[in-house]
């Protein structure tokens, strides 16, 4: 009795997580996951029977810590292929994102080029490929990022010599300060500043 209610339970929940998913997944994602499902809720069945099967042997304990331990390692495989799913998924996702973002960022080049006209659009920033963050396991995907059109600035060199010699002043302070700080730590404490004698 104890087994068909679980059945009954397990059974609506495999059909209400599959309804849920239907429209968020794609067909390949939805069978995996069902099969997945489906095995883990015969798995659950075969190894509830023989849960029960060892309760009604004299030696319960060992018996059912076995079963326990196959259905850990059961369950642990299963979960191992849902794990895999969910990574396919989520990168499937990312690529997608990635995508419509690439075309977001090309529709808006268009957009401005067609706007500034055919002259201003020669003069346009240049445009390079570089690496999305985190993107080296994803098959080397790029983005198309706009390139900034002002040079770097470059210091005069008086102002270059001025901000090194800035920087010796710094270092000789320092020095000093270090210099000071380790004569003081060599000389003993002053009288007054010791702690009275108890009486």
């Amino acid at each position: 009795m104890r087994v068909l209610w679980v059945a009954a339970i397990a059974l609506c929940f495999v059909s209400a997580t599959v309804c849920a998913q239907i429209t968020q997944e794609p067909d390949e994602f939805l069978a995996e996951r069902a099969r997945i499902e489906a095995a883990r809720v015969k798995t659950g069945w075969m190894l509830d029977e023989q849960e029960l099967a060892c309760q009604a042997r004299f030696a319960v304990t060992d018996c059912v810590n076995g079963a326990r331990a196959r259905r850990r390692q059961l369950m642990s495989d299963l979960d191992r292929q849902s794990a895999k799913l969910n990574d396919a998924q989520r990168f499937r996702q990312a690529s997608e994102r990635q995508k419509a973002r690439q075309e977001k960022l090309e529709e808006r080049l268009q957009r401005n080029a067609a706007q500034s006209g055919s002259k201003e659009s020669t003069d346009a920033p240049a445009v390079s490929k570089e690496r999305v963050p985190g993107a080296a396991s994803k098959a080397n995907q790029t983005m198309v990022v706009p390139r900034s059109t002002a040079p770097a600035v470059a210091l005069d060199p008086a102002a270059l010599e001025a901000k090194k010699t800035q920087y010796r002043q710094k270092q000789m302070d320092a020095e000093q300060r270090r210099a000071l700080r380790d004569q003081r730590l060599r000389e003993p404490a002053p009288a007054y500043l010791s702690l009275p004698v108890p009486p």
